[in-house]
């Protein structure tokens, strides 16, 4: 029987030579925005000062790729390809879309919002790769102790396990324990807030504006539909059918489904992503209108990392590592509050797009890995590590990436929490 690496291998190679998921493959890897499963970067690490030794890992990490997050997601595309079918209005694309939604209907009923494959392969690597480049930290004889934390969604359960069980694997003398629950979810996410519900929709309002404005409809439109003003007609926004198949067909494409997407032509594609990266940095990012109450939902989060570290810091700690696994809804407006690059600067809706590289920044299973060193005067530097490569903080003064003192790192934490 083939491994999960193996069967992904052998389909990736398989949809090589189909030439729809050669143009959805360049595509999504420019514009996929946060439906862009994670690339695994080559690692290289700029050496530390002289005498100073990692010992201690604060992460946290979005679920790996998955199925589409709710049928009700798929449907906002369906439906209205159905309504079209049922009054005889599809086009020969328009039938080839509809059978492209149902498709991805099928293969994901039962496991609608559920980690896929590709997804439970991303955090075993991910875990891996941590207990291997860092194997001093785990081979310390006075930190066997690993933390981990989840929501209580199960993709983020999952990808936690996963995770865990690698790191496990590449470390066989660690203690790691594992927790959820809705506890954690407040914690970890804290989404549960009217407040934030009124700022999602007041996004999508954005969004319709700016689709009007740049999105080809008439075109989009009319190749799947014999009479599109039949259609406007039943629509409460004709931005939902672009969105929809901009998202799920992105989603559909790591599930060997390219053809959703292969019904987008590039241009529609290119403007309905940056439409919904807009639309995301408003509702989660630190926006000019909405930031500057969006990021300190995730203040106690950030306290969490701070406390937990001074905590290992000591030198009877005998933790190795804080693990913590979430969303892309948490992660966007905490790597927003501590300013992490690509995060840290704050503009208005249309100028988003510019300035937030989303597809790279955000994409499924996107980790911060903060890495702690000490020296034999136990001065304390602390590093950066994005979807596993170096970053930095730019708005933290003295600048010294990718190697930070503590104490500057935590002053400077501490200043960004609400006053």
């Amino acid at each position: 029987m083939m491994n999960t690496r193996s069967l992904l291998c052998s389909l990736s190679l398989a949809l090589l030579f189909n030439p729809v998921f050669a143009q959805s493959n360049h595509l999504i890897g420019t514009y996929g925005n946060v439906y862009k499963n994670y690339d695994f970067p080559e690692i290289s690490d700029t050496p530390a000062p002289e005498g100073y030794k990692p010992f201690y890992i604060s992460h946290i990490s979005r679920h790996g790729s998955r199925y589409p997050v709710s049928s009700n997601y798929v449907r906002n595309g369906l439906d209205i390809m159905l309504k079209g079918d049922s009054m005889g209005i599809l086009t020969p694309d328009g039938r080839r879309l509809l059978r492209a939604y149902r498709a991805l209907d099928s293969v994901s009923i039962g496991m609608y919002g559920m980690l896929c494959e590709l997804g439970i392969d991303e955090h075993k690597r991910l875990g891996e790769r941590m207990a291997k480049r860092f194997s001093v930290v785990f081979a310390d004889a006075k930190r066997k102790k690993v933390n981990s934390a989840s929501t209580d969604a199960p993709r983020a359960i999952v990808s936690g396990t996963n995770f865990c069980a690698a790191l496990a694997a590449n470390t066989p003398k660690m203690d790691i324990s594992f927790i959820a629950g809705p506890k954690y979810a407040d914690l970890l996410h804290n989404e549960n807030q009217p407040w934030l519900r009124k700022n999602n929709h007041q996004g999508g309002l954005y969004s319709d504006a700016y689709m009007e404005k740049h999105f080809p409809y008439d075109s989009f439109y009319g190749r799947l539909f014999t009479d599109t003003q039949k259609i406007y007609a039943i629509l409460n926004t004709k931005r939902l059918l672009a969105e929809s198949t901009f998202a799920n067909g992105t989603v559909a494409d790591y599930l060997g489904l390219p053809e959703m997407l292969g019904l987008m032509k590039p241009e529609e594609y290119k403007e309905a992503a940056i439409a919904y990266t807009n639309k995301m940095f408003y509702s989660h990012c630190n926006s000019k209108k909405a930031g500057h109450i969006r990021i300190h939902l995730m203040d106690e989060l950030l306290k969490d990392f701070i406390s937990k570290a001074d905590a290992a810091i000591n030198d009877d700690s005998d933790v190795a590592a804080d693990l913590r696994f979430s969303h892309d809804t948490a992660l966007m407006p905490f790597f927003s509050l501590i300013g992490l690059k690509g995060f840290e600067k704050k503009v208005d809706f249309d100028d988003a797009y510019k300035v937030w590289d989303a597809t790279h920044l955000m994409c499924m299973a996107a980790n911060l890995q903060m890495v702690f060193y000490k020296d034999s005067r136990n001065d304390v530097l602390v590093k950066f590590l994005h979807n596993e490569q170096e970053t930095d903080l730019p708005l933290l003064r003295p600048f010294s990436a990718p190697y930070y003192k503590w104490q500057d790192v935590r002053e400077y934490f501490l200043n960004r929490l609400k006053q």
